[in-house]
């Protein structure tokens, strides 16, 4: 043998990997004794990547490989490339299931997930094959709409940063986009500010043609501040930008949007100060849409209770309560108080719970206010008393980075009872109201964390670990047909914990319910297997009694490229 590194690999009679041994050295001229062929303690785990069916070009391509267990990433211990396979091999994996990674711009693995186990070989023989690639179809225009401009983009669900691909696209055209990853791809086609998306599973590794119609929704109407016709913006939300429009003097707009669907709408009065009044709007046809902002002015002022000077840093929390035409709904806004006197949005009839947390100060007593349909004019008071008591909690990344901006929030069934930011050190103060109780604790750059907590003292530290990759689900039936478009509502176990409704939807920065398409994407993440539940026939009082767990999917990590959840009780 020529001289290098060797090892030797034992087989049963079906060729099966059964026992490997370490890397040893061989000098050229000499003899060298292996020792018996073993496995070491950790799970072993051979791989034997063919290039069979790669495309010639893409025999000369440098793979960088990789096996990512429930610890984190690791390199090959041993790598072996050659013209017709790759052999990679791992020493030492943790946990039930590993997947190995390639990083390329041509190839893939079909089946990329192995089952491990602590003293066993694990023999993975997989074929690289070619990366799916997308049809794009884009409709041709309407004769009565001219001259627009659109930008075809093509990213990664879930994934952050810039598009893999943008380009300039025309109407009644086809554009093919080769070698995209073997994932859940979102093509979003921007016409004239308005985007129109579509999420594409590539998970399987199959080419997909897609057709997007161009076919122009058509609203107008007019803005009123109570009674009066008022001009104003309105911004609705998008993936990345919102689609802004402004009415003229009187409020009367118009508005082309081209895809049907529900839209959060914020409205800035020209006249109004305070923060948007948001609202909820269905869009599926073209027709009249009259927008009716609350005409009332509440004002919040927040001072010191022994000094009376006023109190400019904190945060307002309003929990409100209303009826309309879908029956009883409520909805928590937070506002960040600003100089000596904070404008709340408008607020709608109904009633409002307003709660005030300024740094340093215990929390005062919360305000009710009942908001009649329209002419409230409002002065709310807080005074604070300074903290003495109260402890501190400081959050850190990794065990020594100041998690500066980490939320820390608290419910009541679906009540929110506090929320607090911590400061650019990391440090935040817990009220006494939660100090014995169960909060979340998230972080962009960190995996969310339920905290049940004792008593806190002024030192106590809570370090965050690094979070998984986002997470994509598609939601499915019994038999894997899709759900349709009814929403279902996603539940999650953190560390045995279950997590619905609002704390499930803040925890894992999302709405904690399902697309349109039946998707579903979880950021924040602990890298570990967990497990979750999709439902849309109970409501959250039986998803919260426990009834309901069994019936909960598991998910293993290294997460699947795309993961699916059965819906459950249907």
């Amino acid at each position: 043998m020529p001289a290098g590194g060797v090892i030797a690999i034992h087989l049963d009679r079906a060729g099966r990997a059964i026992g490997v041994s370490p890397p040893v050295a061989v000098v050229a001229g000499a003899t060298t004794e292996i020792s018996p062929v073993s496995v070491v303690d950790g799970a072993l785990l051979v791989a034997w990547l063919s290039r069979s069916d790669a495309h010639p070009e893409d025999l000369s391509e440098s793979l960088h490989i990789h096996a990512v267990d429930i610890v984190g990433s690791h390199a090959p211990d041993v790598e072996v490339a050659g013209d017709d396979a790759i052999l990679a091999v791992w020493y030492d994996l943790e946990g039930k299931h590993a997947r190995v990674v390639i990083d390329s711009k041509r190839v893939r693995l079909a089946k990329d997930v192995a089952d491990i186990a602590r003293g066993f070989v694990t023999q993975m023989t997989e074929p690289l094959v070619a990366l799916p690639s997308i049809t794009v179809s884009v409709g041709p225009l309407p004769h009565s709409v001219k001259d627009i401009q659109m930008t075809l983009s093509v990213g990664v669900m879930g994934a952050e940063g810039l598009p893999l691909i943008e380009r300039a696209v025309q109407a009644g055209r086809e554009y093919r986009f080769e070698s995209l990853p073997a994932a859940v791809v979102v093509l979003d086609l921007n016409v004239d500010g308005f985007s129109v998306t579509r999420n594409v599973d590539l998970t399987s590794g199959t080419n997909v043609f897609v057709q997007i119609p161009l076919q122009p929704i058509v609203v107008s109407g007019t803005v009123y501040y109570g009674d009066r016709p008022t001009r104003a913006s309105l911004r609705f939300e998008q993936k990345d930008a919102p689609f802004a429009i402004e009415t003229d003097e009187r409020g009367s707009f118009t508005a082309t949007l081209w895809q049907a669907g529900n839209y959060f709408m914020d409205v800035v009065l020209s006249n109004f100060p305070g923060a948007p009044f948001r609202d909820l709007v269905s869009i599926g046809s073209p027709g009249l849409l009259d927008i009716h902002v609350p005409a009332n002015s509440v004002r919040v002022r927040v001072s010191d209770a022994n000094s009376g000077a006023p109190i400019e840093h904190g945060q307002i929390t309003i929990q409100s309560r209303w009826a309309d035409g879908s029956g009883s709904r409520s909805g928590v806004t937070t506002v960040a108080m600003k100089g000596l006197e904070t404008v709340l949005p408008p607020l709608r009839e109904g009633t409002s719970e307003i709660r005030v947390q300024a740094p340093g100060y215990s929390e005062a007593e919360f305000v009710v206010l009942a908001v009649p349909e329209s002419n409230l004019e409002r002065v709310v008071e807080f005074r604070l008393s300074k903290s003495l008591a109260e402890p501190n909690l400081t959050i850190l990344l990794g065990g020594s980075i100041p998690a500066g901006g980490a939320e820390v929030a608290s419910w009541s069934g679906d009540q929110l009872i506090w929320k607090g930011t911590a400061d650019d050190d990391g440090r935040i103060q817990i009220p006494e109201s939660i100090a014995r109780s169960r909060a979340i604790v998230r972080h962009p750059a960190a995996a969310t964390t339920v905290v049940v907590f004792g008593v806190l003292t002024e030192n106590d530290r809570l370090s965050l670990a690094p979070a998984a990759p986002p997470l994509i689900v598609h939601v499915v039936q019994r038999d894997e047909s899709v759900i349709g478009s009814v929403a279902a509502r996603m539940t999650i176990w953190f560390g045995g914990v279950r997590l619905s409704g609002p704390e499930a939807a803040f925890a894992t920065w999302s709405l904690a319910a399902t697309a349109p398409d039946g998707s579903f994407v979880a950021r924040g993440l602990p890298a570990r297997p967990l497990r979750m539940l999709a439902t849309r026939k109970f409501s959250l009082e039986q998803i919260r009694s426990g009834s309901l767990d069994g019936l909960a999917s598991a998910v293993p990590y290294p997460w699947p490229a795309l993961a699916k959840v059965t819906l459950a009780g249907e």
